[in-house]
């Protein structure tokens, strides 16, 4: 038999107090009234019972250059923040982290935004980098490197 708990608040004011089964949440509804709704996958037990099972978001495999922090677990409404290493980026963006949230029911959970992979900052490019005017600034993952700048020799 499902447990009975406070349901997830979904920001719903009306749904502050509402009482819902295990593996549901509140709703408001467009009337104004609240509903408890199964948020995971309605099946048979071995009794032939309906039940809600909980569905989870899949995992986020962790990064060589970052790490993957899960507070509150993979169920419908779990955060998950992706933190990336000094030197790198989320991908397309110029943050070191993203929170991404499982969003849906049943077979259509999935992490919203999408996770994206960490990716390594160019240094070099921006002022970042530490390098005097007389050296020269090379991008290694995750960090930089300033080499003297050698006049003597001449490239071409």
């Amino acid at each position: 038999m499902c447990s009975v708990f406070v349901c997830v608040w979904l920001g719903v004011e009306k749904c502050k107090d509402v009482r819902c089964n295990a593996n549901e949440a509140c709703f408001e509804l467009s009337n104004g009234r609240t509903e408890c709704r199964c948020v995971t996958e309605l099946v048979r037990n071995n009794d032939g019972e309906l039940e809600c099972r909980g569905v989870t978001c899949p995992p986020i495999e962790a990064h060589p250059d970052g790490h993957v922090y899960t507070p509150g677990g993979r169920g419908v409404g779990a955060h998950v923040i992706i933190q990336c290493n000094i030197g790198y980026v989320v991908h397309r963006t110029a943050v070191d982290s993203q929170t991404v949230t499982c969003r849906g029911a049943a077979a259509t959970v999935h992490w919203s935004p999408a996770p994206l992979p960490c990716v390594d900052f160019d240094d070099c490019r921006t002022d970042r980098h530490v390098c005097s005017s007389d050296k020269h600034c090379i991008n290694i993952p995750g960090s930089f490197l300033c080499l003297a700048t050698d006049t003597s020799q001449s490239h071409g």
